[in-house]
């Protein structure tokens, strides 16, 4: 492999503790552990990445220690290590992505420590690291 580029965080961006990478075309969203949040990067050309924009992690969000992205359709579904929980996104305009859901750890949940997340048709799987087990979630498509 031959270095085409790189970007680093700063204070506008969410790279410090990039963790996972999910692509779809032009844009990379980037799940960053230690920013607690979501980087969107414009890498229609790689060898000049650009960052669009970042969400951050509040009270409603579940993107404290976002340490795993997978994209559906026009949302990103992030695991949240340290919320113990999972935070969804719309990304439909990558320039204003927008908290639309989160879903929290409970007694009956397996999400204490969320660390992988995969989605396979309407079934949204996430590993519970803390909680030694599997949270199997159905998309609810209003």
């Amino acid at each position: 492999p031959k270095h085409v580029s790189a970007i680093f965080d700063t204070q506008e961006t969410a790279l410090a503790g990039a963790h996972d990478i999910a692509i779809r075309g032009d844009y990379a969203y980037v799940a960053s552990v230690y920013d607690d949040g979501l980087e969107i990067l414009n890498i229609s050309d790689p060898t000049d990445p650009k960052h669009v924009s970042a969400i951050f992690d509040t009270q409603e969000t579940a993107l404290a220690g976002s340490i795993e992205i997978t994209l559906w359709n026009s949302y990103a579904f992030v695991a949240s290590f340290y919320d113990y929980g999972i935070g969804v996104v719309d990304i439909s305009d990558p320039k204003n992505p927008k908290h639309v859901a989160s879903l929290f750890d409970t007694k009956e949940t397996a999400l204490a420590g969320a660390a992988e997340i995969k989605i396979v048709d309407d079934f949204i799987f996430v590993s519970g690291h803390e909680d030694n087990g599997i949270e199997i979630l159905k998309i609810n498509r209003q």
